[in-house]
């Protein structure tokens, strides 16, 4: 098994400890009303979304590690840097952090800009400017918007969750 493959293995194996503590905490929240009803539902479907992808996180190395055993080696792929991981942390860390001092909707804006910002810079391999071609900013910024305004409208008016 090569270095990323590894590094797989390892996030899928923390991922599904993860997938399952959020698992365990949100049957607890189970009150007198019914499973579909409380306020377990949509953490359960979040618990379990990160279980399954999780597990196929964890499986997919364990497949490539056993192929390439019957296979010669073609060539080694580019690895995953510790950095790229952490800057998607650090933006997940600080959204929750910053709904309630700056609010839903700019916080919502702020985080799908940055991240998809940074996950489109990261996917093509370049480094991490500032700059970039101004119809993509814009692309970014306009998506952000449309959907942060759409989460709003469509939980907080029409089915009427408070959001923070």
């Amino acid at each position: 098994m090569d270095k990323k493959q590894k590094s797989e293995l390892g996030a899928g194996t923390v991922f599904l400890v993860f997938g399952m503590y959020i698992f365990y905490e949100a049957l607890k929240l189970k009150g007198k009303e019914s499973l579909a009803h409380s306020g377990a539902f949509f953490p359960l479907i979040i618990a379990s979304i990160i279980i399954l992808l999780s597990i196929v996180l964890t499986i997919k190395p364990i497949g490539q590690a056993l192929s390439r055993a019957k296979k010669a080696p073609v060539g080694e792929e580019p690895t995953q840097s510790l950095s790229k991981v952490g800057i998607g942390l650090v933006i997940l860390i600080a959204y929750p952090i910053l709904v309630p001092r700056m609010g839903f909707l700019l916080t919502t804006f702020s985080f799908l800009a940055v991240l998809m910002y940074f996950m489109k810079r990261l996917r093509r391999e370049e480094k991490l400017e500032l700059r970039a071609k101004v119809k993509d900013i814009l692309i970014i910024l306009f998506i952000s918007l449309v959907v942060a305004f759409a989460v709003q409208i469509v939980f907080g008016d029409f089915f009427m969750i408070p959001l923070p």
